[in-house]
């Protein structure tokens, strides 16, 4: 479990009796700096959220703390958009936040099963944590090498934008698991789409 992972369950076990209200940097400068405040709009947030931003502001600066209020915002706003969730689940996973941005792109896929890019990063997030060995926590969460191949199945055959990287990453789960040939044909095609990690290691393995 992470650092901010287990700050965050601290606080979630040990909440604070009161309210918080956010808004973003520039509308905080606004309202202290004495400039118009007309169009200002502060939401109330739980204790964890107040927390996590916090954390996110101590680590990244204003700019990602500002970009997590407002996605998270945009979920609230809209929990049935995919797309909302999705780029939730992507400011973490920028964030190298993988605990954090799993839940988020599995929601994207739900609610949206053709959701290709969902699909793609959900099969490299699992990869990240096929390759920390940790079979516990792989257990925890339900990954294999199947649910990893599965995602980028899904991904290749619903167009990601992302079909090089697509094709390089399930081309490496093929290597990883020795399926040797399935490997090359991926990274073949991943080359040809202009991947050149795909061709150094084709030169390498095959």
């Amino acid at each position: 479990m992470d650092f901010f992972t287990r700050i965050r369950k601290h606080f979630i076990k040990n909440p604070p009796p009161v309210e918080f209200h956010v808004a973003t940097t520039e509308d905080i400068q606004a309202i202290f700096g004495g400039e118009n405040t007309t169009g200002v709009s502060m939401r109330k947030i739980s204790w964890e959220e107040y927390h996590e931003l916090n954390v996110i502001r101590s680590m990244w600066g204003d700019e990602s703390a500002d970009l997590l209020s407002q996605r998270s915002a945009d979920v609230a706003r809209e929990p049935t958009n995919a797309e909302a969730h999705f780029e939730l689940g992507m400011f973490y996973y920028d964030h190298q936040l993988l605990e954090q941005a799993r839940p988020c792109l599995e929601m994207a896929t739900v609610l949206q099963p053709t959701h290709a890019d969902a699909h793609h990063f959900l099969g490299h997030l699992e990869s990240l944590y096929m390759a920390d060995g940790n079979d516990a926590e792989l257990e925890r969460l339900g990954i294999t090498p199947d649910t990893v191949i599965a995602h980028y199945n899904k991904a290749i055959e619903l167009n990601t934008s992302e079909m090089q990287y697509a094709l390089h990453n399930r081309g490496v789960a093929h290597l990883v698991n020795d399926h040797r040939e399935l490997a090359r044909q991926d990274l073949l095609a991943a080359e040809k789409l202009g991947n050149k990690a795909a061709g150094e290691i084709l030169k390498q393995q095959f």
